[in-house]
């Protein structure tokens, strides 16, 4: 398989993880979110009864910007066992850190994530200034993460580190 065909195939992968991630987060809040909708053009914004307060939108809820400077902690086997890897999220869609880059996309309060060259993938729900997921190789291995963003403080780190890089090698 070419470079190219390899790239575009990660970003397809990782488009698929993001949509039905999404999807999934669009369902979980159908369930207990209610939005009002707003009146067509020409109709009134007022209720059913008179003299009642206009019909307003609901504010958005978690919304989050994730471009920044993020602390990644990560733990194959979701055995206790975290490191950490200091990563980047630009604006343009890409990460790095460590010297691993890759492609990003956040979609209805989901991040996922990806390395360029390797089938790895992070995905996780975000939560104000952090992200809590999980990630695989797509070839058996699975870990669980955490990112905090820039300034949020971390809880003490534990002794043991995870034997294993972000990107699931030894």
């Amino acid at each position: 398989m070419t470079g190219t065909n390899r790239r575009s195939a990660a970003r397809f992968r990782l488009l698929m993880v993001a949509g039905v991630a999404a999807v999934v987060a669009l369902l979980g809040m159908a369930s207990s979110t209610s939005v009002a909708a707003k009146p067509a053009t020409g109709q009134s914004d007022q209720g059913a009864t008179a003299g009642s307060a206009p019909v307003q939108a609901a504010p958005a809820v978690g919304v989050q910007a994730v471009p920044g400077n993020w602390t990644l902690f990560f733990d194959w086997d979701c055995d206790g066992t975290y490191s950490t890897l200091a990563v980047v999220f630009n604006a343009n869609g890409t990460w790095s850190g460590g010297g691993f880059t890759g492609p990003w996309v956040s979609v209805a309060g989901m991040l996922t994530f990806t390395f360029n060259g390797s089938e790895t993938t992070y995905s996780g729900n975000i939560a104000s200034k952090s992200v809590t997921g999980i990630q695989t190789t797509f070839a058996g291995l699975n870990g669980c993460h955490y990112l905090l963003q820039a300034g949020v403080p971390a809880a003490a780190s534990a002794a043991s580190h995870d034997s294993r890089n972000a990107a699931g090698k030894l």
